[in-house]
């Protein structure tokens, strides 16, 4: 398998294509192969297992295995073969040992239409400061309207729209992770062009009914950052993502949350321009999390502020001020 040392900034490059594959389908077999590739590397990334036989069942595939270490974190890659590419998506793990809370799945699942929520998810994604909890990264490698009706007629979508199709290696995927992982949240960011009756965030669980109480705290601690932010369907009544597939598959797992996030045009400016503003995002919407939105509580290191050697007594050094 091969190995890169990469910058945060030369792993965006490699996940994120300069320009978009042409849409092919992908055969029953080849999704439901590529989502049980998914999930062994989802799992072994969670159980400090090798990949054994899954650089071959990639390549057999059409997609090939890249070992990524960025900074003091590694990562699995599986993207698509040069030679192959139709589409398929792209999916990276962070390798580490399980964590206690939920874990998040973050996702831009139409990065040429939505433009800017590729970079954003993937700065994100391999900060320094992203938790071991943020377990995945999976983005679109074809355009939303690539496929061969391109765009399609008013009220119908197009047959490259990875959220309204539900027969593509990105759903596959999806399914895959909620089930290695159990408890999941899936992140996933989208754009709208910017109008003065519309806000800076629209946030959705996906539901018509009422949003999640994971939304209600992300929206919370969000508007105080990026400005107005709203919620489907409490707020406002579009942008509310209830024919999304990843939403609705979700939905049928009780250990698995979905959160939708439109972001307007001059929000993904803002954020892409400003390092503090994007730290301040990241640290919100990928915060570690139950499935209720409350935030998990770490205790400090016991050991960080003590001395090699010394004890709790009296040959302790004092905890320095934070």
């Amino acid at each position: 398998m091969p190995s890169r040392e990469l910058t945060p900034a030369q792993a965006r490059d490699a996940l994120l294509p300069e320009t978009p594959a042409s849409f092919a389908p992908s055969t029953v077999d080849e999704q439901q192969q590529l989502g049980a590739l998914v999930d062994t590397l989802v799992t072994n990334a969670r159980t400090d297992r090798e990949l054994e036989d899954a650089p071959a069942r990639a390549r057999a595939l059409g997609f090939h295995v890249e070992a990524w270490q960025v900074g003091d974190q590694r990562f699995w890659a599986l993207l698509e073969a040069p030679e192959a590419r139709r589409g398929a998506g792209a999916y990276v793990v962070r390798v580490g040992p399980a964590t206690t809370g939920a874990e998040i799945v973050l996702q831009a699942p139409h990065t040429f239409y939505d433009l800017g929520t590729g970079d954003i998810a993937a700065r994100l994604f391999f900060s320094s400061s992203a938790g071991a909890h943020v377990r995945a990264l999976f983005v679109n490698t074809a355009h939303r309207y690539g496929g061969p009706r391109q765009a399609p007629p008013p009220g119908e979508h197009s047959d490259s729209d990875l959220c309204h199709i539900t027969d593509h290696v990105f759903q596959d995927a999806t399914r895959a992770a909620a089930e290695a992982v159990g408890a999941t949240i899936v992140v996933q960011l989208h754009g709208f062009s910017d109008a003065p009756e519309l806000p800076e965030a629209i946030l959705s669980s996906g539901q018509r009914e009422a949003s999640s109480p994971l939304v209600h705290a992300l929206s919370r601690e969000l508007e105080p950052v990026l400005g107005k932010v709203r919620r489907y369907p409490e707020d406002i009544a579009k942008l509310g993502a209830t024919t999304n597939t990843q939403g609705k598959l979700l939905a049928g797992y009780p250990d698995a949350r979905f959160v939708h996030i439109e972001l307007s045009a001059g929000t993904r400016d803002r954020l892409r321009d400003s390092d503090e503003l994007m730290a301040d995002f990241g640290e919100i919407a990928l915060a570690d999390r139950d499935l209720d939105g409350e935030r998990i509580e770490h205790a400090p290191d016991a050991d960080a502020d003590v001395p090699r050697g010394a004890g709790a007594g009296e040959g302790a050094a004092p905890a320095p001020e934070r």
